[in-house]
């Protein structure tokens, strides 16, 4: 009879044989992404999967709707480190223009309280260190941190959408405009 551990087993088996496939592929070359720990209440990880659907929809309503969702994920598993970059996502997010639907200064502590405790319960949340270089980049002004973040997330998540977009802005910034090509 199959576990939970076995789906979630499965499952991240699956998903780095197709990102290993598509980095080949892309890259000429294999990367070794490390598996997220996964949590055992499957009432958290439906509530994760739920929140990322409302995230990635990328408005003020459906940002609150994930927050919430990944809220309630912890809640239900207070060591679900994915559900804690989740909430780092939707506070960097909601402190951002033109969400504006919190102040900067409320939004973006939260934000790097919960990456950090992401990375606390699991070094290899590689989204938790892309919310940092946010942060670093866009609330502190801190570009020699926030460029660190964005490399470290680009080697423990080489897809990164919030690194992707955001560290090539940075290089430029930075008068890196060569790198900052390269990694658009």
């Amino acid at each position: 009879t199959k576990t939970l551990d076995d789906i979630f087993a499965l499952q991240d088996e699956i998903a780095n044989e197709v990102i290993s496939a598509l980095q080949l592929k892309l890259s000429g070359r294999p990367v070794q992404k490390p598996v997220a720990k996964p949590t055992k209440d499957t009432d958290a990880y439906h509530l994760y999967l739920k929140g990322r659907f409302y995230w990635d929809k990328r408005t003020p309503d459906n940002t609150q709707k994930a927050l919430d969702c990944f809220r309630h994920a912890v809640e239900k598993d207070p060591d679900y480190a994915p559900a804690y970059a989740g909430m780092a996502d939707c506070y960097a997010l909601l402190g951002f223009t033109p969400y504006g639907t919190m102040r900067p200064s409320e939004a973006f502590p939260r934000a790097k309280a919960a990456a950090r405790k992401a990375l606390a319960l699991d070094p290899s949340q590689g989204e938790a260190h892309a919310t940092l270089g946010v942060c670093a980049h866009f609330y502190d002004r801190n570009w020699a941190e926030s460029e660190r973040e964005f490399r470290r997330s680009l080697e423990l998540a080489p897809e990164s959408m919030g690194t992707r977009l955001w560290f090539p802005v940075l290089l430029s910034l930075t008068g890196k405009p060569d790198e900052a090509i390269r990694e658009a």
